[in-house]
C-alpha cells in the first residue's frame, strides 16, 4: 500500500543513488589513504546506473511491505551495503568502517524486528555462518593453496546472518546463493569463467541481507518457499 513512509522511502532511494558515485569515490579515497590500496578495477557507468536503480526500487519496497518502525534502519543498511559492493569491486576490500556501521544499525534493527531476546537468536546465526565460511575457506584452501574468502567477506557475512536472525537467515543464504550461481552461470555463458577466478562477494552478501530483510514481509512468500516465519 502507498503511504507517506513508501513515498518518504521512495525520496530517499532515489535521492541518495544520485549520490552513489560520490559516496563511493570518498570511501575509495579514504581507504587508498589509509591502507594505500589501488584501484584494481574502475565502475562503468552502467554499474553506477544499475546499483542506483537497484538502491532506488529497494527503498520503494521497504517503505511498501516493511513495518513503519522498521523502515529507517533497512533504508541505512541499503545505501552503506551498496556503496561498499561498488567500492569492493574497485579495491577488493570491505571496509572494517562499513562492517562496524551495518553491525551498529543492525543491532537497533534486530532489537526493532525480534525484541531483546531476538538478540540471542542472531549471534547464534552468526556463529553458524561464520562455521559455514571458515569451512569453505579451509577446502578452498586445501585445494588451491588460497584462502578463496576475505575477511571482510567473512566478518560482512557474520554480521549479515546476525541481523537476519532466526529463521530469516535462510533468506540470506538463498539470496546468496541464488545471485552467486547467477553471477557464474553468466560468466559461464560469456565463456570467462575459470574457478580461481576472484570476485567481490560484498554484492552477494548484501543481496542475502536484502531478501533476509524484505522477503518475511512479503505477502504469499513464504508459502511459495515452504519456510515458516
Amino acid at each position: 500500500m502507498l503511504n507517506v513512509v513508501s513515498l518518504c522511502a521512495a525520496l530517499y532511494g532515489i535521492g541518495f543513488s544520485l549520490f552513489l558515485p560520490r559516496l563511493t569515490e570518498l570511501l575509495v579515497d579514504f581507504k587508498q589513504a589509509q591502507r594505500e590500496r589501488e584501484i584494481i578495477a574502475d565502475n562503468s557507468k552502467l554499474a553506477f546506473v544499475a546499483a542506483g536503480l537497484t538502491h532506488a526500487l529497494f527503498c520503494i519496497a521497504c517503505g511498501v511491505f516493511l513495518p513503519m518502525s522498521l523502515v529507517i534502519p533497512v533504508l541505512l543498511l541499503t545505501t552503506i551495503c551498496v556503496v561498499s559492493s561498488l567500492v569492493d569491486n574497485m579495491l577488493r576490500i570491505i571496509s572494517n568502517e562499513a562492517v562496524i556501521a551495518v553491525l551498529a544499525i543492525g543491532g537497533i534493527y534486530r532489537i526493532l524486528e525480534g525484541g531483546f531476546l531476538s538478540l540471542l537468536t542472531g549471534f547464534a546465526c552468526m556463529l553458524g555462518i561464520a562455521a559455514m565460511f571458515f569451512l569453505a575457506m579451509a577446502i578452498t584452501k586445501a585445494q588451491s593453496g588460497s584462502r578463496g574468502v576475505g575477511a571482510g567477506d567473512i566478518k560482512l557475512a557474520m554480521v549479515s546472518g546476525f541481523i537476519a536472525g532466526w529463521p530469516a537467515v535462510v533468506y540470506f543464504l538463498m539470496g546468496l546463493a541464488v545471485s552467486s550461481i547467477v553471477y557464474f552461470a553468466a560468466k559461464w555463458f560469456m565463456k570467462n569463467f575459470t574457478f580461481m577466478a576472484y570476485f567481490p562477494m560484498c554484492s552477494f552478501i548484501s543481496i542475502g541481507l536484502a531478501a533476509a530483510v524484505l522477503c518475511p514481509y512479503i505477502p504469499g512468500f513464504t508459502r511459495v518457499f515452504g519456510v515458516a516465519l
